[in-house]
């Protein structure tokens, strides 16, 4: 029989076994490589330790680097890549707001897991990962960023004389479709491109439930608004994905409108209008049906956007500019720095040949250019409106201002491009356009 650890030994196994249960309860307050850095280096300097004859050395470094095992472990699991034809989403445990009844915490995680499982089309298309103890927002954002989730769900949680209130939020990155334009030389236009990305992480809250019996905990189906919430922003979500089952998570998510948050209200409106255009095959059409939407109170930026993109596709099909514009001011009503909003509603407004309207619009988007928009020809949209409304001077800044700032290399490409010389460049940038402008801004054709 082995003897009993001795004194020191038992204290130092009795403060690994504590630190592992509060490392494991911070393991997203760091960036995965700073966990797998510590743990490294402290069982690096536990052996150096021991082959140095510092053996207490060696057992507190070795000690702490097998506990910064436990998070690094964490985060490995965390970035798995996901089943595939699945969204991967994190469900946290809820934040116990009075510690003596923890355990309520723990058996509602359970219940919104079963209910997400119960339903045959979460249970085929979701990747749904527990984490057993609560996040905040700022770990949230950080396991967005280093795994392939595209949300992550937490709350709080605080039972007093058998009711519960729970208090739900989500932070989630959607997938949108936007419109950029590219210049066609050959018929002096230019022409739209529909793109998709996904957008910043934004967070959501889910509808509160008050005085919720905590007997209903048990029932069959666990009935709080911020489950349903939970459900319906996670069939969007499905559905967003082009997963193939878009029109049956649209469906089930309807029925649980009354409990989604403003921004799952619009992406569901978005789908509805593509499954519009899927069977009409007309976006002019889909386009009135997400405006209608928005006007009868689904009022966010994601909706706005996407009809513009619908109305600026209508427009190869001999839809009025004016359309793409109406919709632009609407959106920066709520959104007034947005790019894709300004940089519509400026191109609407050129190709309707008012300048003076297009140039504020243009000058914002050129202040909010995204990473990785090419914003050149925005510009060239931009000096010309300032040819148009008087503004000679600013325009020929503008010109020469982005030819300066160039590289060498890339003005002889630009040059090269345009076949001139650098003189007749200069020249160019600072003579007029021709009468009536060179270019035309209805979109002529796209991808």
């Amino acid at each position: 029989m082995p003897d009993p650890p001795s004194a020191p030994q038992a204290l130092l196994l009795r403060a690994a076994i504590r630190g592992a249960g509060w490392i494991r309860e911070r393991t997203f307050v760091l960036a995965p490589g700073a966990w797998y850095a510590a743990a490294l280096l402290s069982l690096a300097g536990g052996a150096a330790g021991w082959l140095l004859g510092l053996p207490w050395l060696g057992a507190v470094l070795g000690c702490f680097g097998a506990v910064a095992l436990l998070p690094s472990l964490a985060w490995v699991r965390a970035r798995r890549r996901p089943v595939e034809q699945s969204v991967v989403v994190f469900l946290a445990r809820f934040h116990d707001e009075n510690p003596e009844h923890s355990t309520i915490a723990t058996v509602h995680l359970h219940e919104v897991e079963r209910r997400l499982r119960r339903n045959d089309l979460l249970g085929k298309h979701l990747d749904l990962r527990l984490l057993k103890a609560p996040v905040t927002e700022r770990q949230a954002r950080r396991l967005l960023r280093y795994t392939y989730a595209q949300a992550v769900i937490s709350g709080s949680g605080l039972l007093v004389d058998a009711h519960v209130r729970w208090e739900g939020w989500m932070l989630l990155r959607w997938p949108q479709t936007t419109s950029s334009w590219g210049y066609d030389a050959a018929s002096q236009s230019f022409v739209e491109d529909v793109i998709g990305h996904f957008s910043a992480v934004e967070r959501s809250s889910m509808p509160s439930d008050t005085e919720f019996a905590a007997r209903r905990m048990t029932m069959d189906l666990f009935s709080a608004e911020h489950a349903r919430a939970i459900e319906g922003v996670l069939l969007i979500a499905v559905a967003a994905m082009g997963l193939g089952v878009a029109d049956k998570a649209l469906a089930q998510a309807d029925e649980m409108r009354d409990a989604l948050p403003l921004q799952a209200l619009a992406v569901l409106e978005i789908g509805h209008a593509m499954s519009c255009l899927d069977r009409t095959d007309d976006p002019a059409q889909a386009a009135r049906q997400l405006e209608a939407a928005g006007d009868a109170g689904v009022d966010h930026i994601y909706l706005w956007n996407s009809c513009g993109s619908l109305w600026t596709w209508a427009e190869r099909v001999g839809a009025d500019s004016s359309n793409r514009a109406r919709v632009g001011e609407k959106a920066q009503r709520i959104a007034p720095n947005d790019f894709y909003a300004n940089s519509t509603t400026g191109i609407a407004y050129m190709a309707l040949e008012q300048p003076q309207e297009a140039v504020p619009h243009l000058e914002r988007a050129l202040e909010h250019v995204p990473l990785g928009v090419d914003p050149s020809l925005l510009i060239e949209a931009m000096i010309e409106a300032l040819w148009k409304t008087g503004r000679r001077e600013d325009a020929q800044a503008l010109q020469l201002g982005r030819y300066g700032a160039l590289p060498r290399r890339a003005r002889r490409a630009v040059l090269r491009e345009l076949g001139l010389t650098e003189a007749e460049y200069l020249a160019k940038a600072q003579a007029p356009p021709p009468p009536g402008g060179p270019t035309t801004y209805r979109c002529e054709r796209g991808t």
